[in-house]
């Protein structure tokens, strides 16, 4: 016959060992929560951060445009002070490209595997997308790897067509590519 002290006696390891699996579980989440928490404050700076560099640039720039023509030169200096700073530096630039192409790589992914399940219409319009994205991430691919064994300023110029052509490309997933 079973009793009660037998039973909670029988019970308690199996309790003990769920409840630190449960603590365990409990503190990986929080770790998980914390880290996201970290990840979102990060990204809120970064906001933060690219909203005084516009600011910055759009002022220089408007004083630029509206200084006469004694003042111009200080203005000039004045803007292409802040231009430098908002333009950032080749070690970011190559970071954030980076990430551009890795997105795309999930995009075009994504496609890939849609293409299992779409109709014959869709697929022929996907497969067309998909060849033209793989060719401007190719691009896109080819331009990195210029900055990145350049020494030079030529980066900068890179820069610049390289969010051209991210914009092109974003169009693809906004439902107007540019052809």
């Amino acid at each position: 016959m079973e009793t009660k002290y037998n039973y909670i006696q029988k019970k308690e390891p199996a309790v003990k060992n769920l409840m630190a699996g449960i603590y365990d579980t409990e503190s990986r989440l929080m770790d998980k929560i914390n880290k996201k928490r970290s990840a979102i404050r990060e990204m809120e700076n970064e906001l933060t951060d690219l909203k005084s560099k516009q600011n910055k640039i759009e002022d220089a720039f408007n004083k630029l445009v509206n200084s006469d023509n004694e003042n111009w030169l200080s203005a000039k200096a004045e803007f292409e002070t802040v231009y430098a700073y908002v333009e950032g530096d080749k070690k970011s630039f190559i970071e954030d490209a980076g990430k551009i192409i890795d997105d795309l790589n999930i995009h075009i992914e994504q496609l890939e595997k849609s293409l299992d399940k779409a109709g014959e219409s869709t697929k022929e319009k996907t497969r067309k997308i998909l060849s033209d994205l793989k060719i401007k991430k190719t691009e896109l691919q080819i331009k990195l790897d210029e900055v990145k064994k350049d020494s030079g300023e030529k980066w900068k110029d890179t820069k610049h067509w390289f969010i051209e052509k991210s914009r092109s490309i974003k169009d693809y997933f906004s439902g107007s590519p540019d052809k």
